[in-house]
């Protein structure tokens, strides 16, 4: 595999675009979901025709991509049919591609870099269901207020919780936890989906050039549970289910703390094939809970302020919300 200069935090971006446009007013008026017939068509028509006709052929012979686990997924559909939050590790500019086949025919909303809108794709990312990420309070505000409404209504998001984009990175790397609190606060499931490799090979190899194929692998849902009586742990213990499914989904054989923030390449040959000593009883929720309250995203962040979450807790509402 083509080796990377990996970035120092685990958190931190590889991918950058040449400024072609500048990026959209995201104010308290910017409509991140497809909101009037024109929107709802060119929607349709992204997910219909050219996702699965045009971008996914490309990723096909591109990245030799291929996705496994779509006929599990495909018996799970009434389970699923209320709406859930899917995750995915980030190692490729054309990841979401991946997920987007492999979750078909459900139509997400995720988050995503705001610089995402200044590159030459801006248009497909928001058709698709990009909703970038706004610098005002106001905007995050509504921004926060339409993806709680989306999962509501019964609909999907997705999130790439290692925030970053990591070229070809064979480990997951620790998360950030948004995607996890919105499924708690919504009783969503979570749907982990992993992408690794395998050797290029066949005659495709000779026009492929740096990296291997590309495989998603679809798990099964994992669900918050509500014997847990804390809404800070309920949150805490579904990401570590989670990130312990995909790591095993995945194959991967290195392994990284959730606790950890910074790369250290002496550490990460340390943590080879060793079994979290994190338990329920024993995890460091202080450490990803207080200390970071994030929103999940390709590579831009949602402050939240702890304070002011909508909590089954301490029943605030939910236009009390304080996004910085």
């Amino acid at each position: 595999m083509e080796k990377f200069e990996y970035p120092l935090q685990y958190d931190e971006q590889m991918i950058s675009w040449k400024h072609k446009r500048d990026v959209p007013k995201l104010d308290k008026s910017f409509a991140h979901r497809a909101a009037g017939a024109w929107r709802r068509f060119t929607r349709w028509f992204m997910y219909a025709i050219l996702l699965r006709f045009i971008a996914w052929p490309i990723v096909w012979w591109g990245l030799g991509a291929k996705v496994k686990g779509r006929k599990n997924f495909k018996k799970r559909k009434k389970e699923l049919k209320d709406g859930c939050v899917t995750i995915c590790n980030h190692v490729h500019m054309w990841d979401a591609v991946l997920v987007l086949h492999g979750i078909r025919p459900n139509r997400v909303y995720f988050p995503t870099w705001q610089k995402n809108f200044v590159g030459p794709f801006k248009t497909h990312i928001q058709v698709v269901g990009g909703m970038p990420i706004p610098t005002s309070v106001e905007g995050k505000r509504k921004m926060y207020l339409e993806m709680h409404d989306e999962l509501a209504k019964g609909g999907w998001l997705h999130f790439f919780p290692e925030e970053g984009m990591w070229w070809y990175y064979d480990a997951v790397r620790p998360f950030k936890r948004g995607a996890f609190l919105f499924a708690v606060d919504h009783n969503k499931p979570i749907l982990p989906t992993v992408v690794n490799y395998r050797p290029a090979k066949g005659f495709r190899k000779i026009f492929r050039r740096g990296g291997p194929y590309l495989t998603l692998h679809i798990g099964d849902p994992i669900y918050p549970d509500n014997s847990i009586e804390s809404r800070h742990y309920r949150i805490a213990d579904l990401l570590e289910r989670s990130r312990e499914a995909m790591h095993q989904l995945g194959g991967f054989t290195r392994r990284i703390e959730q606790t950890a923030t910074h790369r250290d390449e002496a550490d990460e040959e340390l943590l080879q094939v060793t079994v979290s000593k994190h338990t329920r009883r024993d995890l460091k929720v202080g450490n990803y809970i207080n200390g970071d309250d994030s929103v999940a995203n390709t590579s831009a962040r949602i402050i939240n302020s702890e304070e002011n979450y909508t909590d089954s807790d301490n029943n605030k509402d939910i236009h009390e919300v304080d996004i910085s």
